[in-house]
C-alpha cells in the first residue's frame, strides 16, 4: 500500500495514498473537500450566469428562464433518465434542444415532438451543424428547417 506525508503543516505523520491528512488531521480533510467542492459550484454556476448575462440575448434568456420551460425540461429530462436519444449513450448531463431551432421557428418552443434529450457531446455536434445550416435569413432558415429531421440529424452526428 502507498504511503505519504500527511499534508498538514509541520505534521509528519504517514498516511495512505487516497488521504491527503492522517487520522489526526482529518477533520482538515473534509474541509478542504467542503471547500473544493464548493468552489467547483460556484465556478460553474458563474459560468453559466455570464453566459446568461452577458452573451445570451436577452429574449432566449427570457425564454429559458421561465417557469414554463422550467418544468417542461425537467419533466422531459427526468423521462429520459438520461439516455441521449441522439447517440443512446448514458450521460450525467443531458440538455433538452429544440430540434428546428427557436431562432428558426418560435411557434415549436413548446413543442414536445421539436424538442429532444441530448447528451453533451451530442449538443455541441448539433450546434455546429445548426451554426452551418442556418444563416439567419429568415426564408432560407425556414426552408432548410423543413428538412432537419431527428433522422437526419442523427446520421450526419454519428459520422463524426
Amino acid at each position: 500500500m502507498k504511503m505519504h506525508i500527511c499534508t498538514h503543516v509541520g505534521c509528519h505523520n504517514l498516511t495512505t495514498a487516497d488521504r491527503r491528512y492522517c487520522s489526526a488531521h482529518q477533520s482538515e480533510q473534509t474541509a478542504y473537500e467542503s471547500r473544493r467542492d464548493q468552489y467547483r459550484k460556484q465556478s460553474y454556476s458563474h459560468d453559466q450566469r455570464h453566459y446568461n448575462q452577458f452573451d445570451r440575448d436577452k429574449e432566449a434568456n427570457a425564454f429559458y428562464q421561465s417557469r414554463h420551460w422550467k418544468l417542461l425540461s425537467r419533466e422531459l429530462r427526468r423521462d429520459s433518465m438520461h439516455i441521449c436519444e441522439c447517440c443512446g449513450k448514458h450521460a450525467e448531463r443531458v440538455y433538452v434542444d429544440h430540434i428546428i431551432p427557436r431562432r428558426v421557428d418560435k411557434r415549436l418552443e413548446y413543442t414536445v415532438s421539436n424538442l429532444w434529450v441530448i447528451c453533451g457531446r451530442c449538443h455541441y455536434f448539433k450546434t455546429e451543424l445548426e451554426n452551418e445550416k442556418f444563416n439567419g435569413d429568415f426564408i432560407h432558415d425556414l426552408d432548410i428547417s423543413k428538412e432537419f429531421t431527428k433522422e437526419k440529424i442523427i446520421e450526419i452526428i454519428s459520422k463524426k
